[in-house]
């Protein structure tokens, strides 16, 4: 075999395999999206694969070009939360959320479509004390309140947001419940 024809099958061939599939997100497929550690999440999207905080390198390339590796919480491990065969997903898929400290957390869901390679993604909140706020002393020329305000506001404003965010996972179930009655 000459080598243009030869060098011609190559670049046929290395075109014609499917490209690596992409992340679509968020899916808004999981509930509770806001909790402790320990709670059941539901996914209701077929599933045999979910990663809890994975690393900027478990991303498909264009999740990592596009910014959402800022998603990644060095601070608080990568846990694989569901593992199955990829020929064998379920729907819904279930996870408990890993003991991890309070924050947004992105969580990667691997369907088993596209050869086991596509995935989706969506966000957990997960709930706790407000961190504490360290005391800084006078000598040091700092007033009270320099150093982020009284806990007693960090704690108001944490709860204010707790509440908030618990009131749009209702409305969002409520409307769930209202679009599947119709």
């Amino acid at each position: 075999m000459s080598r243009p024809v030869l060098l011609m099958l190559v670049a046929f061939a290395w075109l014609s395999m499917p490209a690596a599939a992409t992340a679509h997100g968020p899916c808004n497929c999981s509930f509770p999206q806001l909790g402790e550690p320990g709670v059941t999440v539901r996914a209701r999207t077929p599933a045999y694969r979910i990663v809890f905080n994975p690393r900027p390198g478990d991303y498909v390339r264009e999740m990592r070009d596009t910014g959402y590796a800022s998603a990644y919480q060095p601070e608080a491990p990568t846990r694989t939360v569901l593992s199955r065969d990829v020929n064998a997903p379920v729907r819904p898929a279930t996870f408990r959320v890993p003991e991890v400290p309070p924050g947004v957390y992105l969580v990667l869901i691997y369907d088993g479509s596209e050869g086991g390679s596509h995935s989706t993604w969506d966000y957990f909140h997960v709930i706790g004390s407000p961190p504490m706020v360290r005391e800084v002393s006078a000598a040091a020329g700092a007033t009270p309140d320099s150093d982020g305000g009284s806990p007693l506001f960090v704690a108001l404003g944490f709860a204010g947001g707790a509440l908030a965010g618990a009131a749009a996972v209702g409305l969002l179930r409520r409307s769930h419940r209202t679009k599947r009655s119709r």
